[in-house]
């Protein structure tokens, strides 16, 4: 019998961003930061789930917090990270000082999902106070105490990180339908469907929420095989949700497809149901969102979870910094369970447009190749009660923008690292490197020792470049 060849991707924010596009907006951390406090979509989500909450029924839990008194907590928390020299300090300081200090929390410029990650935590310690909140959120108010307390009296802030995120979705969902969809929809099929051409097994494994790969691989089918036990036969190939039928996610029918695509952070289309696999998907992205709020105001829809640490939100849609207490549910156990067999058995694992935060993901892609390429040594003479050898694999990475310290964290995690970026300047150096050196300069991409592959031009012209690029694949 043949060898059965099997890839896996795992496609990141720069998978999407070059085709959903309008104008010099795309779908970018930057595009979401600011929506997540513009007063109109924050208004018509608003509005939409108060038409649906039956306060009449629940008086004491009667729904009233303003949409100003939410833009106020999140514009406190897009400054929490400037602090002011007081005015005193500059004065007695013989040098000029700056006004702020910038990055006084040593985290970078905020963004997104920093925000909606202190807006958890700062909606549960207003909904109840007797939620531990981390030390940061102690100086979100500042002064303000008088503010605080008269935020605490409102009631529905456990309404509130569910609200953020739909505002997010909308945002997306507006993009996604102003941009060029044929377009996008049509080059991410056309790149699919060769892969599935080429791969007996391919495994797609999205971290975000928008409709484009969904869209671009429902409709792919190929010609192919398909195995049973020892034998194959010929069969029609296609992608594999989870979701067929109309029905809730099928965990069945998803892990054992030959070819999947999952959706690890969530997705707009995305309906939670009740129930053990309570997840239903709704093509009609605004329709999901509708139902989404009306169910969540009527008191049907799940929009929070109580987990080791508490209540979380990410339920629908995954974000903020802790992203991992979602998997305790279906379909994301599922997934991860899927996404760690795959990358222990692929022979290709691909990074498109991921900027390798994501610790959950890393782990598992990481270790799959140090165990294949020999880093634990196996104990003498003790028998062997696993598979002899586990074969080797190469990891390609697709990226358009600078490498920064997670994509180094990585790098080193593997200890492939030091070779990817000294490359030069080095004593020593040898041959070999000189050349990959050369490589990444003249053609944007780069053999790394067989086992890795770094193309630096970015996802479009991955796409049309993957099958001329020379010993990519064996």
């Amino acid at each position: 019998m043949r060898e059965e060849k099997k890839i896996t991707f795992v496609m990141g924010a720069g998978a999407s961003l070059p085709f959903i596009t309008n104008g010099n907006t795309c779908l970018s951390i930057k595009y979401l930061t600011e929506q997540i406090s513009d007063r109109g979509r924050w208004d018509a989500i608003y509005n939409e789930f108060r038409q649906n909450y039956p306060a009449d029924r629940h008086p004491d839990c009667n729904f009233n917090v303003t949409v100003d008194d939410i833009l106020f907590v999140i514009k406190k928390l897009k400054e929490i990270n400037e602090r002011e020299i007081p005015t005193e300090i500059r004065q007695q300081v013989p040098v000029p000082l700056p006004q702020k200090i910038d990055d006084f929390y040593g985290i970078g410029k905020i963004n997104f999902e920093h925000i909606l990650y202190l807006l958890d935590r700062v909606c549960n310690y207003l909904f109840d106070r007797k939620n531990s909140v981390d030390n940061i959120l102690f100086d979100v108010w500042g002064d303000d105490g008088k503010q605080r307390e008269k935020l605490r009296l409102k009631k529905g802030w456990n309404y509130v990180p569910f609200l953020c995120r739909e505002v997010l979705v909308n945002a997306i969902i507006d993009l996604w339908e102003t941009c060029d969809k044929e377009k996008a929809v049509e080059i991410n099929k056309q790149f699919f469907t060769s892969v599935l051409e080429s791969f007996d097994t391919v495994s797609i494994y999205s971290l975000n929420y928008d409709p484009l790969l969904y869209e671009a691989t429902k409709q792919i089918k190929v010609n192919g095989f398909k195995r049973l036990g020892e034998t194959e036969h010929e069969a029609d190939k296609a992608f594999e949700t989870g979701f067929s039928n109309n029905e809730n996610f099928n965990l069945k029918s998803f892990y054992r497809n030959d070819s999947v695509i999952a959706f690890l952070h969530g997705h707009i289309g995305f309906v939670p149901q009740g129930g053990k696999d309570g997840k239903y998907f709704e093509e009609d992205y605004l329709n999901a969102q509708k139902r989404r709020i009306s169910d969540v105001a009527a008191g049907r829809g799940c929009y929070c979870r109580k987990g080791p640490k508490g209540i979380h939100y990410n339920v629908s849609i995954t974000s903020g910094l802790e992203k991992f207490e979602s998997f305790y549910d279906n379909p994301y156990a599922c997934y991860i369970q899927r996404f760690s067999k795959d990358v222990m058995e692929s022979k290709y694992i691909v990074f498109i447009g991921s900027g390798l935060g994501d610790m959950h993901i890393n782990l598992f892609a990481t270790n799959a190749w140090r165990l294949a390429h020999g880093y634990d040594k196996e104990p003498q003479n003790v028998l062997r009660l696993r598979k002899p050898e586990v074969e080797l694999r190469k990891i390609i990475i697709v990226t358009l923008c600078q490498v920064d310290g997670e994509f180094r964290h990585f790098l080193c995690m593997t200890d492939i690292g030091r070779r990817l970026f000294d490359l030069v300047g080095k004593e020593g150096i040898s041959m070999y490197e000189v050349e990959v050196d050369h490589s990444m300069k003249n053609n944007g991409y780069a053999n790394i020792n067989r086992d890795w592959f770094f193309y630096s031009k970015g996802t479009k012209k991955f796409f049309s470049e993957i099958w001329e690029i020379q010993d990519l694949f064996d």
